[in-house]
């Protein structure tokens, strides 16, 4: 397998995080996106590096990276969760590995790797492009009867996360600096009447 043109490198995480040595890895076909493991021996050095808690270590696991670049530019499509800009290395995509995990911080600039919402506290967290998708997440469809559900927009986009099906999107995700769509148009979104703080966006609250 080939090295990637873009990110082709990164410091080896178990290693580093057990020894402190700044170990370069090559970024391969086969190690983007892969499989993150849970390894019981680094529990103390990721606490160190992060201070995380042990619950945290168990749920996230341990990167090939130790800055989780090869959780990016995934060249399997059925790995990849959303598309976004990732600081320092441009426009590229984010395993699902690494959606709603409590990582350190977002891989996304935009912090949409991370934009998460706690529907039923303790039970149901989901990304917040599963909310309001006809498709129940939560044991009892929570994720449906949503607060942001009430009000959604008349026109229908490829949301960022999930993509697949066009959807109509909460009226609160208009013009907020985070792109939802695919194309980024809810952030420019056609604003049928009014003016300046009058304006309204076209929204169906049925």
């Amino acid at each position: 397998c080939e090295a990637q043109p873009e990110m082709t490198n990164c410091v080896q995480a178990t290693l580093f995080w057990t020894t402190g040595i700044k170990r370069k890895v090559s970024i391969y076909n086969y190690t983007r996106c892969s499989t993150i493991a849970v390894s019981p021996a680094s529990y103390l050095q990721w606490y160190w590096y992060y201070g995380e808690s042990t619950k945290s270590i168990m749920h996230n696991g341990i990167p090939y990276c130790a800055d989780y670049m090869d959780q990016t530019n995934c060249t399997d499509p059925a790995k990849v969760a959303v598309s976004c800009m990732v600081s320092g290395h441009g426009y590229s995509n984010i395993s699902k590995a690494m959606v709603c995990k409590n990582i350190r911080k977002a891989l996304c600039a935009d912090g949409m790797d991370m934009a998460c919402v706690e529907v039923v506290p303790g039970q149901c967290t989901v990304h917040k492009h599963q909310l309001c998708d006809k498709q129940s997440d939560c044991q009892g469809g929570e994720d449906e009867n949503a607060t942001e559900c009430q009000v959604l927009t008349k026109k229908q986009c490829l949301r960022n996360y999930r993509t697949g099906r066009r959807l109509g999107i909460p009226a609160s995700w208009l013009g907020d600096g985070m792109v939802d769509c695919l194309n980024g148009e809810d952030e420019n979104w056609h604003i049928q009447c009014g003016r300046g703080d009058r304006g309204r966006f076209e929204v169906d609250s049925n």
